[in-house]
């Protein structure tokens, strides 16, 4: 599984960081955007909040797609 944070700015038109989701394989299992800068720690930070429990589903389906 492979975890990716793009930041946001004027040229991507992302406000905040895109979080994407893959398998070993490469393939893509989600893609979000978090309204922080440091999504992937803004996930981990609150699990419990939307972000956080989108990201938790999308690791365990990469992991079961493995």
């Amino acid at each position: 599984m492979r975890i990716t944070e793009t930041h946001g700015n004027s040229r991507n038109g992302i406000r905040g960081s895109r979080i994407s989701v893959y398998t070993k394989t490469g393939e893509l299992i989600d893609r979000f955007t978090v309204p922080a800068w440091y999504g992937l720690a803004y996930c981990q930070r609150h699990p419990a909040g939307i972000y956080g429990q989108r990201l938790a589903a999308a690791v365990t389906a990469a992991e079961g797609a493995a």
